[in-house]
């Protein structure tokens, strides 16, 4: 059984996140204390073939954590701190890949850069249609080939849709620099090379919002989610 799912409401008693700044990068870790909601189911039964991929059900949660407050699917970034500095498209080699496997979008929180390439497979046996619309809206029947799109501005956080699956959805984070991150299963993130000096950072979170922290780097900060 899949231990994701989605919740339509969530009971919050605290959330905080501690980073850690080092020269030529920033890493921290977000934790939860609090009441976690049980994952909930999402039906599949619309499509068959969706359905019988997960013979013991599926479940979804975008608050996740772990048996040590970790919290997973946050999108940690700058948004202060960069002005008037330009950034290279990163190259072909370092497309950001989007699957669709068991009618199911992997990974669901993302970042990528403004015109890098983001490589969508359906390694599924169905029809979807992949919605980012205005920068695309396409369909992939099964079998075909991984197919190349790209976002030309800023977005945070733009979601993404499949019209034929409307339980499929996944967000993205469209910046133009490089300085970002998504925590892992552990609650873990790490921002590489962000040099020294004063910065705003943003924590997102699907169920818990947004926040913002000023901070310098070098040095430590805490970032903490109101209770709800």
């Amino acid at each position: 059984m899949k231990s994701r799912s989605f919740v339509a409401t969530v009971l919050i008693t605290s959330l905080s996140a501690v980073a850690a700044f080092a020269d030529g990068g920033l890493t921290g870790k977000v934790t939860f204390h609090g009441h976690v909601p049980k994952p909930q189911p999402i039906a599949m039964n619309a499509d068959a073939q969706c359905d019988s991929q997960h013979t013991g059900g599926f479940k979804f949660s975008p608050l996740v954590v772990d048996a040590k407050g970790g919290v997973d699917l946050v999108f940690v970034h700058v948004i202060k701190g960069l002005e008037g500095k330009k950034f290279p498209t990163p190259s072909d080699s370092k497309k950001v890949t989007l699957t669709q496997k068991g009618c199911w979008y992997e990974p669901h929180v993302f970042g990528i850069q403004t015109g890098q390439k983001l490589e969508i497979v359906n390694d599924d046996p169905v029809m979807h249609n992949v919605n980012g619309q205005p920068d695309f809206n396409a369909a992939m029947p099964p079998g075909v080939p991984p197919m190349t799109k790209s976002f030309s501005k800023p977005k945070i956080m733009f979601p993404l849709k499949c019209n034929i699956h409307p339980w499929m959805h996944a967000f993205v984070g469209v910046v133009d620099n490089p300085y970002y991150a998504v925590t892992g299963p552990d609650g873990r993130f790490a921002i590489k090379d962000l040099p020294p000096g004063k910065y705003t950072l943003e924590a997102w979170n699907e169920k818990l919002g947004t926040i913002t922290k000023e901070v310098t780097v070098p040095g430590t900060a805490d970032l903490e989610f109101p209770t709800k």
